[in-house]
């Protein structure tokens, strides 16, 4: 879902800016936001260097931007997503996800949700049991 969002965004930079080659950047853009062990910065970086070249200035609010949507969708939409698919809070997938980059670094962001999620699935099956007993 972020590789696509971040595809439009490049999508509509370029088409602002009269950049060519805009359906193979798009693409580009989309490919290395799908790759969980890329930095969503690195779509932006082929596009903002194009645009620095006939205006800084605007390259520069532009990566400003690019900047606010990547932490916009990190933040926002993400765990957001996370949290729609199962019943848990979304502070706690956000928590996660933060932990885990702490201490995993870039694959944190994929590891600290899992790990969180097979700690509540196992505290689930333990209160089952639990209730089993009693």
């Amino acid at each position: 879902m972020s590789g696509v969002i971040h595809a439009l965004v490049v999508f509509l930079m370029m088409i602002l800016f009269g950049v060519n080659n805009i359906f193979l950047l798009t693409i580009l853009t989309l490919f290395i936001g799908i790759l969980p062990i890329s930095p969503s910065e690195f779509g932006y970086i082929i596009p903002l260097a194009i645009i620095f070249n006939s205006n800084p200035l605007i390259a520069v609010l532009l990566a400003i931007f690019a900047e606010l949507v990547i932490l916009f969708v990190n933040y926002v939409i993400t765990p957001k997503i996370i949290a729609s698919s199962q019943e848990i809070n979304q502070t706690l997938i956000l928590t996660s996800i933060l932990s885990g980059i702490g201490i995993f670094g870039i694959m944190g962001f994929i590891i600290g949700p899992l790990i969180m999620l097979l700690i509540q699935t196992l505290f689930e099956i333990l209160k089952k049991n639990q209730n089993l007993q009693t």
